[in-house]
């Protein structure tokens, strides 16, 4: 369940920091006994036990119950006698304050800044909400019972039917940024509060516990199950999250969809080549990215001068990507330093040309090991984290030589390993399609500094396979990094994006 809420926590918080408005709405719904409020104390207590180096929110929960008719108003109803029964009906809350509520609190949100976007100091309006509250030994609201501090930046709303498809109920959705349901297994859930109304005391036996459920909350659940919304995320009423990794997010601008604003990421070779540009394009996405390297003598200048160009957070580690156990441990160092994990990148690799009856054992083994274990070491310490925490992002680099036979080059031993990725990246979808996407990108001939170093008539000859007669610059790979990165490939998991100008297609 901790994997769970983690997960949750992170989907709100990360959207919220991305949000274009100062402050973030969530309405978290559900039948009565599916577990919504437990739900949501846990989700408003995780946010803000957050890091301080992190969190830069303030959560407050508001239950609907305070929006209950009084029993005053009840005493006032024709049909006062089916009111009190039927307490908790949609029809015996004050859904038109309610909904103003909503409204003034959707026009409190985008008007009172919740923070300097430029800076980690907050700077907020003067203005507190109020929101009633419940008394449930009283059975009555209580006016102004919540408040709203001016330093809140994430707002829950929790209840039946705040995502109801009938007239008024309906505007909350529209209202509110994010939007959660619980989904139950009625039977389950009215047993659950059959249970809980004993437990209580408002009833004495079981017996009348499951009278009074099926007389109201169990009549309620079904118009809620029945009438029920879309929502941005759905979970079961065991709180296991229905695919969440590939559900379907919130439909933002285009480019709002690229952004990896709240993001850390981590690139395998991150500090020259293709690496470098991805690297530099998640920064230029909003992310932070810890860097791996094996040797470099630039690694920490490199990942600086990135930081102050982008003014987001870069590091340098430095492991060996073929030792299982030293990946490992750069990794939860990562992970300890940054708080948290959105994406990790795959990209380290070598090769190297010989005859495949030259091959030595060690020479074999060398390429194997980088190109093939790695990678599965890469993101087998990844995996770990995205399961503990619930969701995540793996992007494999692989390479045309996958598919076909480079020629005249013989390097039988890359292209096998290459191949043994992207078939990797495939595997990987299905078996941890529960907890991250996993995907693949596999360039053609890109121009770096290993290429230089061959002859000018190897090089001619490439060029006169490729149909765009060019080599791709490094740069131009950075988009398909951040688009694999970025909820603007929510729905695409175990893929393998070619870019190779064509070299694939004659």
């Amino acid at each position: 369940m901790d994997a769970i809420y983690t997960q949750v926590v992170e989907s709100i918080y990360s959207r919220a920091i991305a949000h274009d408005k100062p402050r973030f709405l969530v309405a978290i719904a559900g039948a009565p006994g599916s577990g919504k409020t437990t739900l949501a104390k846990a989700l408003t207590e995780r946010l803000n036990a957050m890091p301080a180096n992190i969190r830069r929110h303030h959560t407050v929960c508001i239950p609907m119950d305070g929006f209950h008719l009084t029993r005053a108003e009840l005493d006032q109803l024709p049909n006062r006698e089916e009111a009190y029964i039927r307490r908790g009906a949609p029809w015996t809350f004050d859904v038109a304050g309610f909904i103003n509520f909503v409204q003034k609190l959707r026009k409190w949100a985008e008007t009172s800044p919740s923070h300097n976007q430029t800076t980690t100091t907050p700077s907020f309006s003067s203005d507190i909400l109020y929101a009633p509250s419940f008394d449930h030994e009283k059975k009555d609201p209580v006016p102004d019972g919540i408040s709203i501090p001016p330093d809140t930046s994430i707002v829950i709303l929790e209840g039946n039917y705040l995502l109801l498809d009938e007239p008024q109920w309906r505007d909350v959705a529209s209202l509110v940024d994010y939007r959660v349901f619980v989904e139950a297994d009625l039977q389950v859930a009215r047993e659950r509060v059959a249970k809980r109304h004993v437990q209580a005391g408002i009833e004495p036996t079981l017996e009348d516990g499951y009278r009074r459920v099926d007389q109201n909350d169990f009549l309620n659940g079904q118009t809620i199950s029945e009438k029920r919304l879309a929502a941005d995320l759905v979970i079961n009423d065991t709180l296991k999250i229905a695919n969440m990794v590939l559900a379907q997010p919130e439909n933002k601008h285009v480019m709002q969809m690229f952004s990896l604003k709240g993001k850390v990421a981590i690139v395998t070779g991150g500090t020259r080549g293709i690496g470098l540009e991805i690297t530099n394009g998640l920064a230029e996405a909003g992310a932070d990215v810890a860097i791996i390297y094996n040797s470099s003598s630039t690694a920490s200048s490199t990942a600086a001068s990135i930081a102050k160009a982008h003014n987001v957070r870069v590091a340098a580690y430095q492991a060996n990507v073929g030792d299982q156990k030293e990946i490992e441990a750069a990794v939860q160092k990562i992970v300890s330093d940054f708080g948290k994990l959105d994406v990790m990148v795959a990209n380290s690799g070598i090769a190297t040309a010989v005859a495949a009856e030259d091959y030595t054992t060690e020479q074999w083994q060398q390429i194997m090991n980088v190109n093939l274990d790695g990678a599965f070491y890469t993101a087998q310490a990844a995996a770990r984290v995205f399961k503990a925490q619930g969701s995540g992002n793996i992007v494999f680099t692989a390479s045309v030589s996958a598919a076909l036979v480079n020629v005249p080059q013989k390097q039988a031993a890359y292209n096998a390993s290459k191949a043994g990725v992207v078939q990797l990246a495939k595997c990987l979808s299905v078996e941890w399609v529960d907890f991250c996407r996993v995907n693949c990108i596999s360039p053609g001939f890109v121009a770096t500094e290993i290429l230089d170093h061959h002859p000018p008539e190897l090089r001619e000859k490439w060029l006169s396979m490729i149909p765009a007669r060019r080599m791709a610059g490094t740069y131009e790979l950075k988009g398909a990094y951040v688009f694999c990165a970025s909820d603007a490939s929510s729905y695409m998991t175990g893929a393998n994006l070619v870019i190779d100008g064509g070299y694939t297609l004659p």
